[in-house]
C-alpha cells in the first residue's frame, strides 16, 4: 500500500488527490451535471415561450394524476417538450439540492477519503453513509428526473420509451419491479445492500478489487436513492408512503425497521472482540496510530449515530406532519357545531363586488 498517509494532510497532498481520481467515475458525474443543465435550460426555455401549464393531470397519454405530459400516442415515457408541469420545474432551490448531491457524491469517491478508506475503516463508513443516507434524499429531493429526461437527444426519446415499454410487458419483470419499488421491497434492497457489503469476504474484496468497489459504491447509491424515494415525492413519481392518517402506520413501521437494522449491523460490527476485515488488520500502522479494532469501533460509532440521523430527522419530520394533519381534523370538527344552522350573506350582498375607493 506504500507508506502510511498522514490523516489531516493527506487532503493538502496533490498526490493524494491524483490517487483518488478516477477518470471513469468523474466523467460520469460531469456528464450528469452537465445534462441537468442542458435539462433545466430546456424546461425554462419552453416556461418562458408560453408553454400550457397542466395541474394536476397528465397529457394526452399520460397517467392522470402523475403530473406528467405525455406525447408519442400509446408510447408513455416521451416528455412533450412543449408541457411543463408545475410539480416539475427545477426551481432555484432543486437545483441547489441537486448540486449539492452531486457534489457529495464526488467526495465520497473522488477525494482522499477513498484513499483513506484504504487505510481506515472508518473512513470507509464515511464514504457509505455519504452514498447512503446523506446525497441520496438531496437528489430524490430536487426532483430532476424530468430536466434529465429533456437533456436527452429527442431522438432517443422514443427508442428508450419503447424499450421500457418492452421490457414491461414480460410479465416476471414487471412483477420483479413492481416488488422492488414496493415499501418493503426498497428496505429489503436497503437492508440486504448493507449487510452483505458488511460481510467480511465481500468487504475485503472491496479493498483489493478497484471494480468490486465501483460495484459496492454503486450499490449503495442505488440503495438509497430507491429508499428514500418511498418517503419523498419525486415529481412526476409519487411516494408511496406518507404522513396520511391512513399511511402513517406502515410509514412509521418501515421507518423503523430501517433504523433498527442499521442499529443491530452497527453493534454487530462495533462489539466484535476482534478486528473482523482481514486488510485492515494485516496493516502493521494506520493513520492516525489507531489500532484496528478501535478503528473498527469507530466506523460502527459512525453507523450508529451519523447514520441514524437522517433517517430520525425524516421520521420526526412524518410524525410532525402527521400531528399538524390530525390537529387541522381536530379544529375543523370543532367548527361544525351539530345543529347550528348556516349563516349566510344577505341577496343583495352575494355575487356583489367590492367597491374601491380611487
Amino acid at each position: 500500500m506504500g507508506p502510511v498517509p498522514p490523516l489531516w494532510g493527506i487532503w493538502l497532498e496533490p498526490k493524494a488527490w491524483g490517487e483518488a481520481f478516477w477518470p471513469v467515475a468523474a466523467a460520469l458525474v460531469i456528464v450528469v451535471g452537465v445534462a441537468y443543465a442542458r435539462g433545466v435550460a430546456r424546461q425554462h426555455r419552453a416556461i418562458a415561450t408560453g408553454v400550457e401549464h397542466h395541474v394536476g393531470g397528465a397529457g394526452r397519454s399520460g397517467a392522470a394524476g402523475e403530473g406528467v405530459a405525455w406525447s408519442g400516442g400509446d408510447r408513455p415515457g416521451v416528455v412533450d417538450p412543449r408541457v411543463v408541469e408545475p410539480s416539475v420545474v427545477a426551481t432555484p432551490g432543486r437545483q441547489v439540492l441537486f448540486y449539492l448531491g452531486l457534489a457529495i457524491i464526488a467526495f465520497a469517491i473522488l477525494s482522499p477519503l477513498d484513499v483513506l478508506s484504504q487505510w481506515l475503516f472508518s473512513a470507509h463508513m464515511i464514504q457509505h453513509l455519504l452514498l447512503l443516507v446523506v446525497a441520496p434524499p438531496l437528489l430524490v429531493a430536487s426532483a430532476p428526473l424530468d430536466p434529465l429526461w429533456r437533456a436527452v437527444p429527442a431522438a432517443l426519446h422514443r427508442r428508450l420509451a419503447d424499450g421500457v415499454s418492452w421490457l414491461f410487458k414480460l410479465a416476471p419483470l414487471r412483477r420483479a419491479g413492481a416488488l422492488v419499488m414496493s415499501p418493503w421491497g426498497a428496505f429489503t434492497v436497503l437492508a440486504g445492500t448493507m449487510w452483505f457489503w458488511h460481510v467480511p469476504g465481500p468487504y475485503d474484496l472491496t479493498l483489493s478489487n478497484l471494480y468490486v468497489h465501483a460495484l459496492e459504491h454503486t450499490m449503495f447509491l442505488g440503495a438509497g436513492l430507491l429508499w428514500w424515494s418511498r418517503i419523498i415525492s419525486c415529481p412526476p413519481l409519487r411516494a408511496p408512503l406518507s404522513a396520511s392518517q391512513a399511511s402513517m402506520p406502515t410509514t412509521m413501521a418501515f421507518m423503523f425497521a430501517t433504523i433498527g437494522q442499521n442499529v443491530l449491523l452497527a453493534m454487530v460490527i462495533g462489539f466484535a472482540a476482534h478486528p473482523l476485515y482481514a486488510p485492515y488488520a494485516a496493516l502493521a500502522h494506520r493513520p492516525g496510530g489507531i489500532s484496528a479494532l478501535a478503528d473498527q469501533q469507530l466506523g460502527a460509532s459512525f453507523m450508529w449515530t451519523i447514520g441514524d440521523l437522517p433517517f430520525s430527522i425524516a421520521l420526526a419530520r412524518l410524525v410532525f406532519l402527521w400531528m399538524s394533519g390530525l390537529e387541522a381534523e381536530d379544529v375543523a370538527g370543532a367548527d361544525q357545531v351539530p345543529g347550528a344552522v348556516p349563516v349566510t350573506a344577505p341577496k343583495v350582498l352575494q355575487g356583489a363586488k367590492p367597491r374601491v375607493r380611487p
